[in-house]
């Protein structure tokens, strides 16, 4: 099964994500094909998967140093390295060849994504990659398969965060109320 490739100016995409979820086929997230310039306007080619999720999830993870934990004192010191979005998008039911468009376009060991981050509340672009996925077969017969989720976690932690200010001693000075 070949991908569905669409090509619009930047400008018409930010709109089409914009119009509402309601509205578009496919709603979250979109891999992105290729950006470039087409004489002066910026273009964007991205894969309408062709099956909507019937759920999305966006969460922020932490990337800690392997000398996180508690000490013996029972105080537990986080020493972050960096932040990454992991996204999870799940299907209901779906038949094999709807099954295929989704695998297919997630096969490439990187994708880029276009997903809606909930702290930004803005459309991001990034480099993704899929964890192992498995797919359950409801009925071979008729080749209809069981609900399913994809992780995609974002390849490069975001490492520009506000860090916590410590005193001379390396403690998190407690404040006062």
């Amino acid at each position: 099964m070949e991908k569905v490739i669409i090509e619009k100016t930047y400008e018409e995409f930010n709109n089409y994500i914009k119009e509402g979820l309601e509205k578009i086929k496919n709603p979250l997230p979109f891999l992105i094909v290729d950006t470039y310039d087409k004489e002066g306007v910026k273009m964007i080619k991205y894969i309408d998967l062709q099956v909507c999720p019937s759920s999305y999830s966006c969460a922020l993870k932490e990337l800690l140093s392997s000398d996180s934990g508690r000490t013996e004192d029972t105080t537990y010191n986080k020493m972050k390295l960096g932040e990454y979005v992991e996204l999870s998008v799940s299907y209901r039911a779906m038949g094999s060849n709807d099954l295929s468009i989704v695998l297919n376009n997630f096969s490439d060991e990187y994708v880029t994504i276009c997903y809606f981050d909930p702290k930004k509340n803005a459309y991001l672009v990034d480099e993704f990659y899929l964890g192992e996925t498995s797919v359950p077969l409801y009925n071979g017969a008729l080749g209809f398969w069981d609900g399913f989720s994809l992780t995609l976690s974002q390849r490069k932690a975001n490492t520009d965060f506000e860090e916590v200010k410590k005193d001379d001693n390396g403690e998190v000075p407690s404040e006062e109320v």
